[in-house]
């Protein structure tokens, strides 16, 4: 009967085993130390860690935060003189309406900015019960009031609310104008003259009696603006009976422009006309550069 080979010898251990137990008893020494010596290095991080950290705490960080409530103290009243220079809520109008045809009203409101150093990015909307107008956004400048309004809204009954959704607050920028010399500034930036408005009833077309405006804007300065918002009002008795908003997409530099505008209400008894003109001179959009 003949017996399978093996490669187990001596003992019975195989040739691989008995390389590793030579290797082994060779560097189980040399293990040893770099057991002891990790060991070592584990107890000597350890140490400096926990050594560090007393160091930090007692005598970096310690004299640090000694100082912190010293800090607060003295930030304390600038953190006062910023709430005090905080920006004033606007002032709100009550709101009036204004015949535009049959079924539509114009509806009006003045919203005033009492801050001089801060100007005002809104967004509004007329609401009355149920109805509510379109969403608007506009800007009022330091120390502004401003009529707004939204031009023919259909209203079924009562006298709507200016509603202000939203209001974002930009303090001017010195690198514009110093808030000292805003006034000088707004003089400077937009010192477009009105020659005195007129009104009248005796346009005919078709025999029909058609209310116009007239108006000339006057352009003194070297500045050309964009999108030059006109508002006119139209008076009796102190009380408003006709308003429109018109939009000139251009005023040049050194220029005059003739503004009329037909009132087919062709309101009567008019006793002031009132144009109010408006550009955001805080924009650098507004102007239009030179070529």
């Amino acid at each position: 009967m003949s017996l399978a080979p093996s490669d187990r010898i001596g003992s019975g251990h195989s040739a691989q085993e008995l390389q590793f137990a030579s290797w082994w008893v060779r560097h189980r020494l040399t293990l040893r130390q770099i057991g002891y010596g990790g060991l070592a290095l584990w107890v000597l991080v350890s140490w400096g860690y926990g050594f560090w950290v007393l160091f930090d705490t007692y005598a970096l960080s310690y004299p640090k935060e000694q100082r912190i409530p010293a800090r607060i103290a003295l930030i304390a009243p600038t953190a006062d003189a910023l709430n005090l220079a905080a920006p004033l809520p606007l002032q709100i109008g009550s709101a009036s309406t204004v015949a535009a045809d049959d079924s539509r009203r114009h509806a009006l409101a003045p919203v005033s900015n009492p801050n001089p150093l801060w100007w005002a990015e809104i967004s509004y909307r007329f609401r009355t019960g149920e109805q509510e107008g379109r969403m608007q956004t506009t800007v009022l400048l330091p120390g502004q009031t401003r009529i707004l309004g939204e031009f023919g809204l259909a209203l079924n009954s009562g006298t709507p609310n200016i509603s202000i959704e939203s209001t974002t607050w930009k303090r001017i920028d010195p690198s514009i104008t110093l808030p000292a010399d805003y006034e000088a500034y707004k003089t400077e930036r937009f010192p477009v003259a009105l020659d005195t408005p007129t009104y009248s009833t005796d346009l005919s077309i078709s025999g029909t009696s058609l209310g116009k405006s007239t108006v000339t804007l006057r352009n003194p300065s070297g500045y050309t603006y964009r999108n030059v918002e006109i508002l006119t009002l139209l008076y009796r008795d102190g009380s408003v009976v006709g308003a429109q908003k018109l939009l000139i997409p251009l005023l040049s530099a050194g220029s005059s422009q003739i503004v009329e505008q037909i009132w087919p209400e062709s309101p009567t008894g008019v006793d002031r006309v009132e144009v109010q003109p408006f550009v955001n001179i805080l924009d650098p959009q507004t102007f239009v550069r030179p070529l």
